[in-house]
Parts: structure tokens; sequence; C-alpha cells
């Protein structure tokens, strides 16, 4: 009603029970640039108690929504979800796949006057969205960024300056820092700043200026203009006070400041309550959407945890976990965590930089002070920038010390090397000097099993421990006991391989018939080791067809190169 409404140019909302959801949807609404609304009301807004809150992210629309049609709010999302939809410039297209009322298909109401989009008071609706990104016109696959900050700019509202005038005049009138930090965390998850708009609020309240520039630091577009912020909170500060305070904001923006869209891969703990852990949620869930959305348009290998094509894994919500899906949307709060593990391969011309380059590196790596983690974590940073091949990485490993260091080393550079094959053997994967058993099956739970299959060197496994059990859970897993069964197959060789059902542990033989298939009725643990009567196996035809259909990594062998796209 307010959003059509041709007159209303007051709201008086003093004392209202809105909680964060009901202010963020009224700071939409007033800075959207529709309504004429120019006096507003927001003093002692508090929590909402026993109100059923409605899910809503405009960066992240896509999937399954559902809503009780004889409850206001669910109609009123309804209702946005069918603008959004029709907008074409908004959502990239027609992205409405289905729309449905007690079950059955209905054709989705359309605006009869103005904004007015007709629903009924009765019955459950379901909405699917689909999650297709509007590209750019040169996006690739590896543009990743570029197409998030372009869908962030289209979904989010960007403030113009009249509006902005309208928000400082509400900010000002706000009684005191509690009113402010509220409607700063309603800002900042729906809203597109730019730099000076941020750090005129911080000059205006000075004494917020940590606060607003942590709340506001994930909605201001772009990474140099983010950057420039954090000069803000040292203004006027003595040498020592200003070090502290910038130490103290990095700290806090860390999430958003090290997030890479280009090489998002990592883990990640996300306190969805926070502004900045949850821009960083926004861009992972956009990544994820693109990547997936380049991988089944180029034909890659699915080699996610799940069968479904999604890079993030290991995902839990307040520590249960979930699938990231058609079905879930990003809540505002609780913790998220998960691990992301793009499979996006390099380009087909792309070279490892110059061994001179990569010994710069190693050197500042030697000459540098700080701890091995910052080290990482900066090259993870500037990783979009390069390629390395294997044996550059194994000289930089060589400088990293501790364990944690090297897993950390290995899970940021994986997809930026170019002879993929030469990471996953024994001179790196599997060399004791640099990974124990224990890490080995650490970075196997981070970055998946069949990410971490090289079928061309497959005698280099020391002992390949698989669970079994059904398809949709163990998926990845069934498909390397698949690989090994079809190598073992071709090559007419037996692997050693022992079977813990949990009741007895027993030798036990891959049968011919699972080179068409894992049964999913076997649940258990699988141990195999394969050795191979043949000279140089990895020069096989076969070998090659098995790493192109279960990986899909370049393959490089003798001047040759083959990719699976």
């Amino acid at each position: 009603a307010m959003w059509s409404h041709p007159a209303l140019t007051t709201l008086y909302l003093r004392d209202n029970p809105l909680g964060e959801s009901g202010l963020r949807s009224v700071v939409r609404l007033l800075l959207g640039g529709r309504p004429q609304i120019m006096n507003i009301d927001l003093v002692n807004i508090r929590d909402s108690v026993g109100v059923q809150q409605v899910r809503f992210q405009a960066a992240c629309v896509g999937g399954l929504h559902r809503a009780n049609l004889e409850l206001p709010q669910h109609r009123a999302l309804v209702r946005r979800l069918l603008r959004f939809a029709s907008d074409p410039v908004r959502s990239g297209g027609n992205i409405l796949k289905s729309f449905r009322i007690d079950g059955r298909a209905t054709k989705a109401p359309s605006a009869q006057r103005d904004d007015d989009i007709a629903l009924p008071r009765t019955g459950h609706c379901v909405l699917q969205l689909d999650e297709a990104l509007p590209a750019p016109p040169d996006a690739t696959a590896q543009s990743t960024a570029a197409v998030v900050a372009a869908t962030l700019r289209k979904r989010r509202v960007k403030v113009d300056s009249l509006r902005f005038m309208f928000l400082t005049k509400v900010w000002e009138g706000l009684p005191n820092e509690e009113q402010r930090l509220q409607l700063l965390l309603a800002c900042s998850k729906d809203l597109l700043f730019s730099n000076a708009q941020v750090k005129k609020l911080s000059e205006i309240t000075h004494f917020l200026v940590h606060e607003v520039i942590r709340c506001l630091f994930s909605s201001v577009e772009g990474k140099t203009s983010r950057l420039l912020l954090c000069s803000q909170v040292a203004r006027g500060r003595s040498e020592a006070e200003a070090t502290a305070m910038l130490n103290t904001l990095a700290r806090d923006v860390s999430s958003t400041l090290w997030l890479h869209e280009d090489n998002p891969t990592g883990h990640y703990r996300l306190d969805l309550s926070s502004p900045t852990h949850f821009g960083a949620a926004e861009r992972l869930m956009l990544a994820n959407a693109w990547q997936v959305q380049c991988a089944r348009a180029e034909n890659y290998c699915d080699t996610s945890q799940k069968g479904n094509y999604c890079f993030w894994r290991n995902e839990t919500y307040n520590d249960v976990a979930f699938t990231c899906g058609p079905d879930w949307i990003l809540p505002d709060r609780g913790v998220l965590e998960l691990d992301y593990a793009s499979n996006l391969l390099p380009p087909a011309l792309a070279q490892g930089m110059e061994d001179t380059r990569a010994q710069a590196v190693a050197d500042a790596f030697a000459q540098s002070g700080i701890q091995d983690m910052r080290k990482v974590r900066a090259l993870k940073f500037l990783s979009t920038r390069f390629w390395i091949t294997a044996s550059q990485m194994r000289s930089w490993l060589i400088l990293l010390p501790t364990w944690e260091a090297r897993e950390e080393l290995l899970v940021v550079l994986w997809k930026r090397v170019v002879d993929y094959t030469n990471v996953v053997d024994r001179s790196l994967f599997y060399n004791p000097k640099f990974f124990r058993e224990g890490d080995r099956a650490h970075l196997f739970h981070r970055l998946g099993h069949l990410n971490l299959l090289n079928p061309l060197k497959i005698e280099d496994i020391v002992k390949y421990r698989l669970q079994l059990g059904p398809q949709e859970i163990l998926w990845e897993q069934r498909r390397v006991v698949f690989a090994i069964a079809l190598i073992s197959s071709r090559e007419h060789s037996a692997p050693d391989a022992t079977f813990d059902d949990k009741v007895s542990k027993k030798e036990f033989v891959i049968p011919a018939t699972w080179e068409k298939g894992v049964p999913t009725d076997l649940v258990g643990y699988l141990q195999v080791s394969y050795r191979s009567d043949h000279g140089r196996p990895e020069q096989s035809g076969h070998r090659k067809e098995i790493c192109q259909q279960f990986v899909g990594w370049p393959l490089v062998i003798d001047g040759e190169e083959s990719r699976k796209r």
C-alpha cells in the first residue's frame, strides 16, 4: 500500500516492534525512489516478538519461496518477487519458472493497476525463481568478480543524492547511538552506497566512525573505494591510536576485505548478523551461482560433493548440515560455515609465471617476518593475476614450515596450477615432506575426493579410504570408486582393497560389474590401493579418457593437450 500510495508524505513509526527485517523493508521503501515520503519518525524502534519472519534477499532471489497467503507479510513477499521477476532490467530476463497455489500450477497474477497485484487471501503459494545471473556482454568463467558486482548493482537499491539527503535527515533525528546502529544494520544488507556517502555519514557522527564503516563496508561498490574508507578511522588521531583503530577495523571487515570472487576457494565461518560477514556470504552465493552457470554451459565435469554442480561443500547453518540448493535462502542471522571448492579450469592458453618471478615470490616469503598464514592470505588475494606450475608450487611449499600453512597454500592455489596432473602425485600431494596423512584427509574433506583424483597417476595413492552409502550423500566418493573400477577393468588388474562394514573388516575384490556403476545398497568404508602391471600407464589412451570423464582437467603430456568441454 505504501509503495503505490500517491499522496503519502509522512510516516510515524515511533515505538513500533518492526525488528531488523521490518526496518529493512522500511529502508527499501524509503530509498527505492518510488514513494513521495519525505518525513519519517523511527524513534524507539524495537525488536519484533512472536512475529513470523519472512526471508527475502534482494541480491539472491533464486530458489523456492513458500508463502502462507493468510499472512499479510507473506502476500507482500509474493508481490515483491513477482514485481522483481517481471522487471527485465533487474532480473536479467524471465526467471519465474513456476507459480503454484495449493499445489496446482497457476498463471502468476499481474498488476491490474499501477503496482496492485491481486492475490487470494487463503492457501499456500510456492514460487520457483531461476538464479540465472544477468552477465555482462564480455563475461567469461574467469570474470566472476565482475558478474557479482554487476548483479549487486542491479539488485541492491542504489542510494541517489536526493534519497541520501533524506537518509541523513533521518539519521540526525535519531536520539541515541543504539538507534543509529539499528538503522545502519538495516541499510547494510539491501543498499548500495558510494564512498563519499559513507564518509559523509561518518563525519556527521564522528564518534561512530568505526561502526559506520564496519556496517556499510560491504555496501560500497568497488574494492578500491572500500579500502579508501579505512583511512577515515585514522583522521584526527595520534599515530598509535590510528594504528590500533585500523587494525581493529581490518579485523572486523576481513571477511569482505580479503574475499576475491575470482578465486573464492577456501574455508568460511560467517556470522550472518554481522554486515561484513553477511556481505561475504551474499557474494559467495552469487559467485557459486555464476560459476555453476558457467560450468553447465561449458559442459565441465561435475566434481561437486553431492552431484549438483554446487561449489559449496560441507555447508552447515548453526552447526546443522544442509544442502545449498534451490530451496535454501540466505538468512539474516545465524552462523554459516562452508568450504568453497571451485572446479573452473584455467584458460586453454594459460601458462605458469616466469621462473624468475616465482623465485622473487619465494624470496619475499623467506625475507618477510609476518606469520605464514598471513603470507598465504595475501598470496590468495593476488592469485587472480597469475598462473603457476606444480614445480613452482613445490618451491613455495618448502618455505612454509607449518603444516597448516602448506595445506592452506594448496587450497587457495590448486586451481591456479596449469599442470594439475603433476600436483596430485608422489612429488607433491603424496609427498610426506609436504603433507602428512592427516593433512591429506583434511584436504580431501575441504576440496573433495573427485577434485583430488588423478586417474593418470592413481598408483601414487598410498591408500584411498572411501565411504560408500546413499548416492545423494556420498556421490563424489562413489564416483571415485567408479573411476577405479573402470581403470581396473580396462587394464585387467585387481586393486588391493579391504571393506569395513562396521561389523567386520575383510579383503574385498571390486567386481567387474562396477565399471557400469557402484551399487547404492553397499554401506561401509572401502580402502583401496592400486598397482598396474603396464609400463607408464599414465600415457595410455583409456587413462586420458577416464581423466576427462571424471576430472575434466587439461592434460598436458609430452606436448599433447586434451580438455573436456
